[in-house]
């Protein structure tokens, strides 16, 4: 891509052009952007309030537990709803910011996945 003086731009000049129109000249976000933000804030506060109530949830079985191995599998029941419940998080809100982005960011690609080769032998 070239600018105005026939000079070519790079990758990362035609995204922060992109993201430059996303705010405006006087520092105020669009309307869409802050909707995305918003939506994205509730998101996080949502997933933050239900993660409490669990750990609550896993404090109260744990008390009741009478044995090392009753409370050794409510700690690992605990992990593993964790981990898969941050991983579920992680993923929805990577789409909300994906769907988000500004309007001249279509071209990128969502790196989803791993190339075969970027591990260097």
């Amino acid at each position: 891509m070239t600018d105005f003086a026939g000079k070519s731009q790079k990758p990362y000049q035609k995204t922060s052009s992109a993201l430059s129109e996303t705010v405006s000249a006087s520092g105020q976000m669009n309307e869409s952007t802050q909707k995305a933000l918003a939506d994205i804030g509730n998101e996080m506060m949502e997933f933050a309030a239900v993660r409490m109530q669990q750990v609550l949830e896993t404090q109260r079985a744990m008390l009741t537990c009478t044995s090392l191995h009753d409370l050794q599998k409510v700690q690992s029941d605990f992990y593993t709803q964790t981990l898969e419940a941050y991983r579920v998080q992680a993923s929805r809100v990577m789409e909300m910011m994906w769907a988000a982005r500004p309007a001249g960011l279509e071209a990128l690609p969502i790196m989803t996945s791993r190339d075969y080769d970027d591990i260097p032998l």
